[in-house]
């Protein structure tokens, strides 16, 4: 969180002042409304990565842009689940909305990189990993399947989430055959690798997969675990980092070699601008709605040794290599280079 804090006092000053002064056009200002979109997310309207990030980008934009862009918003899968948003982005359904990485790992599968266990050090360092993903030719990968994806977005590392039947996780051979949520993609074979049984389930169904006993454990990140108010049937809480993904902002493809070049600058610089709003927003959200919400609940919080966390990094250290194996090959070797990217700036496990 540390790391995070120093983050955020570097760029602030872009978020306040940077956006605007670099990019702003008077021509846009007052204007009247030329572009239109749908955007559409998955997670209820007032979650903190709806909030704070995907529909904080639709203002920001609308905002820079002098009102020349404006937003429809369709948060909580009120246009179409959260398994379809990518198809409804392409097919130009809707213009924009929150690109779910395990959602189409069987499909675009070089974003799940960000999902190697272990892999998140803090949020600058991933968004510059993401930055040169692109630059190495990522972003022409994502175009060849429709979108355009605008800012990167990593979320806070998962942990898990128990039932007080399975009762907490202190090491690693408790989590072995615990039913975990988990939203697929390679956090699923993390989880595989650690000897739990990966399930996949949508979010609003968690609550009562819990419940029900379908789930022992659930593991998303823990914003998202208040929007959709699984503490109340959470018991304990161990906070081991094991993995993490995306959830970036992307945009029709055709949609976006419509627009004028200082629009798409504009949805650009929201871009860079939500990230630093959302790495500011989950440090504050985590000590001010997280933290005294799981003790109130009387939620038991479980600090993993390092000796323990250390023996789970490696036991995942097989799912880099199959990553690898299977991906690196992939568009003349982009997902090579991208791997050797990761392992010079954290190593591997």
């Amino acid at each position: 969180m540390e790391k995070i804090r120093n983050f955020i006092k570097v760029v602030s000053v872009v978020l306040l002042l940077g956006g605007a002064v670099i990019l702003f056009d008077p021509s846009l200002s007052n204007s009247a409304e030329k572009w239109r979109f749908k955007f559409i997310t998955q997670e209820p309207p007032n979650s903190l990565i709806n909030t704070q990030y995907w529909l904080w980008w639709c203002d920001r934009v609308e905002q820079l842009s002098g009102g020349a862009v404006k937003f429809d918003k369709f948060p909580g899968e009120q246009l179409v689940k959260g398994a379809d948003i990518y198809e409804a982005v392409r097919d130009n359904i809707a213009q924009a909305g929150n690109f779910l990485i395990p959602y189409e790992s069987g499909l675009i599968a070089l974003p799940t990189i960000k999902e190697l266990p272990f892999s998140f050090v803090d949020f600058d360092t991933n968004y510059k990993m993401w930055r040169k993903f692109m630059e190495a030719g990522l972003n022409d990968y994502l175009n060849s399947y429709g979108i355009q994806v605008v800012s990167d977005m990593t979320l806070t590392p998962y942990g898990f989430w128990t039932s007080k039947k399975w009762g907490p996780i202190k090491r690693l051979e408790d989590v072995k055959g615990c039913k975990v949520r988990s939203p697929g993609g390679y956090v699923s074979k993390a989880l595989e690798a650690l000897g739990a049984v990966p399930i996949s389930i949508p979010s609003p169904e968690a609550y009562t997969a819990m419940e029900r006993g379908t789930l022992d454990c659930i593991s998303m990140v823990e914003s998202s675990q208040i929007a959709f108010r699984l503490h109340e049937v959470t018991a304990y809480i161990t906070r081991a980092d094991y993995g993490t993904t995306g959830v970036p902002v992307m945009v029709n493809l055709k949609t976006w070699k419509s627009l004028p070049k200082n629009i798409q600058d504009i949805m650009f610089q929201a871009g860079r601008d939500a990230e630093v709003n959302i790495a500011r927003e989950f440090v504050k959200y985590q000590k001010e709605v997280v933290d005294p919400t799981v003790l109130k609940q009387g939620i038991q919080m479980i600090s993993l040794p390092k000796e323990e966390k250390e023996r789970m990094k490696k036991a995942c250290a097989p799912v880099w290599d199959e990553w690898l194996a299977k991906n690196g090959p992939i568009s003349n070797g982009l997902g090579q280079k991208m791997f050797n990217i990761v392992v010079e700036t954290v190593g591997k496990p």
